[in-house]
């Protein structure tokens, strides 16, 4: 297969530029004072979220990102740039690699992976000598998800959860992203750089830190926006009293907007309307890079080609932009959204943009002309009936030269518990296809079934900040509305299982799975209740019935792992573990499975380095440090064992087994005074009816502990 090239997004702010007009000069193509910018660095950040019309660049009347405007007057500022997806990890896909989703096949967030088969900048970049290194700031961009291909550091540390309900470090501020992004940066190294940081703070739920908080208490979004042009304008001029800066590309964009209410969307994911396709673009490169307005439109996918050839890089023909250093005819620009298909079973939104033209296929296909109505409030497929009808060939011809690739073929991945409630805790829905779904009506159009869409964010909006059963009833509605809305079962079987009501759990899989027998994802999602029920004789058949119709699903197979293990065959779970360890060498969780069925094999030796590369990949993983503790205790270390279950207490302050264990194991070490202030918090935190008969002895020995006889 021939290489690919990619290309990514950055964002700047400078409180320290001087020249060009706020609008500059209308230009037609990206012109450089050199030949190329071979041996300059690059800066790329993303902000996530950012609608283009909240910077007063392009047209804002708030005064909330004077860094972006300044960095938009001495740059060349894209008037109408484009994603092509609507959600992060699908656009940042396209970013990085040059190429529309159904060609890398990152149709969605959180249950799809960029393939190895792709290229992406960072790895032309690392491949021509430049050290390389991403931050970003929220978990949707792990580096599970495939993004960190060819970045020498993938920053995208935030720590682990303690419990279901807990949804602490998925999303760190802009400030601590761009401190370790400066602190790299700063590193002492001869080569040039190129450095991506993610910005997620503008993204929902919008909570500001003072004084943003306060200045913008009626719109928080703009808060978070102001925030992050702050933080971003602080680097930079940081950057440049350090002189590094010098001979540096700066790019500022955004993987999409926010509707923030427009045609019924509150966030975005569900529509494709300029709210949330448009994006801020904005390129700065004093001296090598002329000032003014770019004002075609134009995709990431040019920006990719135009970075690559700006580099003096190798673009291949499996990059599907154009460079705008050597503009041709204007092409037209695809996109999708198909986060609805995927969570609601509603019918895919794909769509081109032509000239001043937007096309939107669906059941009730749209058509707008964006220079006279750039709200889109307008259809007027009727009027232009013959336009329509071009451009929908047009769509049809690029999407049928995908059909048939394994990228196009691409299912979502079911997601584990822990990864799902992270996206959930960030305001996503997950994916999990319908099965056996070929034709839609207009019942099945985005625009017939938003409230119900809306009702499901709302659903997971409640669960998030503790109303558990408020959740639960809002996703009983959408059920009963879109009977096929696969990730309404999921979500609600797994609130359900979380507050304890796990017969209800059962029950509604076993309701899904009779409606879309023929979906993995909810057969793998039952087997792995009752499997965590403590029924894994009967959960076997649902995991092995899911792992062959998606023998490609790392966490179908890990849970099939998992039950084999509590079945007592724990030579076929780790066959089973390795088969996902192939397929994912990043997962944390498997490393831990994998070392608990070394344990109960007694293959202690080979237990204690599965647990280790867990902690390494994942420092914040509890189970893993209480796995390690019962490596030790059985190889006789029993003060190690001791360390490692305090680490575990300090990650999960209710895990009464680890406070129980190491309170009584520092007893049996003799360090009775250390061991109080864990035997005391089991004693008066853990619940009685699971730890009934453990709490009155443990009451003894405190009481002996602060009253020993004689």
């Amino acid at each position: 297969m021939p290489a690919k090239t990619t290309l990514l997004a950055v964002l700047v702010l400078p409180v320290f530029f001087s020249g060009c007009s706020a609008t500059g000069p209308a230009s037609d193509r990206v012109a450089l004072a050199s030949a190329s910018l071979r041996g300059y660095n690059l800066l790329v950040v993303t902000v996530d979220t950012l609608r283009a019309d909240a910077l007063g660049s392009y047209g804002s009347s708030g005064k909330s990102t004077p860094n972006l405007d300044r960095l938009a007057t001495e740059g060349l500022r894209f008037e109408s740039a484009y994603a092509h997806a609507t959600t992060t990890l699908a656009s940042h896909a396209s970013l990085f690699t040059g190429r529309y989703p159904p060609a890398h096949g990152v149709r969605d967030n959180g249950s799809f992976r960029l393939q190895d088969a792709e290229t992406t900048l960072a790895e032309t970049l690392r491949g021509a000598g430049y050290r390389t290194a991403a931050f970003v700031g929220a978990f949707v961009l792990d580096a599970r998800f495939g993004l960190n291909q060819g970045f020498e550091l993938y920053d995208d540390r935030y720590g682990e959860e303690s419990a279901f309900t807990d949804f602490n470090f998925v999303e760190r501020r802009a400030e601590e992203v761009l401190a370790r992004t400066e602190a790299w940066i700063r590193q002492e190294d001869a080569r040039p750089y190129f450095a991506w940081a993610h910005l997620f703070d503008p993204h929902a739920p919008y909570e500001p830190p003072s004084p943003y908080r306060e200045r913008h208490a009626s719109v928080p979004y703009e808060g978070e926006v102001e925030y992050a042009d702050s933080a971003l304008g602080a680097l930079l001029e940081r950057l440049r009293a350090a002189g590094k800066l010098e001979r540096t590309l700066v790019v500022a964009t955004a993987d999409h907007g926010e509707s923030r209410g427009e045609h019924g969307e509150t966030t975005h994911g569900t529509f494709a309307y300029d709210s949330t396709l448009r994006v801020p673009l904005i390129l700065w490169c004093p001296g090598a890079l002329a000032p003014g307005v770019y004002r075609a439109p134009m995709g990431h996918v040019d920006l990719a080609a135009t970075l690559i050839d700006a580099f003096g890089l190798t673009a291949t023909s499996e990059l599907h932009g154009r460079s705008l250093l050597h503009p041709d005819r204007p092409a037209a620009i695809y996109f999708e959204t198909l986060n609805g298909f995927f969570t609601q079973g509603l019918a895919p939104l794909t769509g081109l943009i032509s000239g001043s033209y937007k096309y939107i296929d669906l059941p009730l296909p749209e058509l707008y002309d964006l220079d006279s109505d750039p709200r889109e409030t307008n259809n007027v497929l009727e009027r232009e009936e013959s336009r329509a009808r071009e451009m929908k060939a047009a769509l049809e011809e690029l999407v049928a030269s995908f059909e048939g690739t394994e990228a196009m073929d691409a299912r979502p991945l079911s997601v584990d518990p822990a990864t799902e409630r992270k996206l959930q805790a960030l305001g996503y829905l997950g994916a999990a296809a319908p099965s056996g779904v070929e034709k839609f009506s207009v019942d099945d159009d985005p625009k017939s079934q938003i409230a119900i869409v809306e009702k499901h964010r709302t659903a997971m909006a409640r669960y998030a900040s503790g109303s558990a059963e408020e959740a639960i009833s809002l996703l009983q509605e959408v059920i009963r509305v879109r009977p096929r809305a696969s990730m309404a079962y999921l979500n609600l079987a797994s609130i359900q299982f979380a507050t304890g009501r796990v017969a209800d759990s059962i029950a509604t899989l076993q309701n899904a799975a009779a409606i879309d027998s023929g979906n993995p994802w909810i057969a793998g999602r039952l087997g792995s209740i009752l499997s965590e029920a403590g029924a894994p004789d009967q959960s076997l058949p649902w995991l092995q019935a899911a792992s062959e119709k998606a023998p490609g699903d790392a966490e179908i197979l890990n849970s099939l792992g998992v039950t084999y293990a509590r079945l007592g065959r724990p030579e076929e779970a780790l066959a089973v573990f390795d088969r996902v360890l192939a397929l994912d060498p990043s997962s944390a969780s498997t490393y831990n499975n994998q070392g608990s069925a070394y344990l109960q094999l007694k293959s202690y030796e080979k237990a204690r380095k599965s647990f280790e590369q867990a902690i390494e990949l994942a420092p914040g993983f509890s189970l893993a440090h209480e796995g390690l503790g019962g490596v030790y205790l059985e190889t006789g270390k029993p003060a190690e064992a001791a360390a490692a279950w305090k680490e575990v207490v300090r990650l999960a302050p209710r895990n009464y087994d680890a406070l129980y264990n190491v309170g009584m194991l520092l007893v049996q070490l003799g360090r009775n005074q250390e061991a109080l202030p864990y035997l005391e918090r089991f004693a008066a935190e853990a619940p009685a009816r699971l730890y009934g008969e453990d709490i009155p002895r443990v009451r003894r020995i405190v009481q002996e502990i602060r009253q020993p006889s004689g």
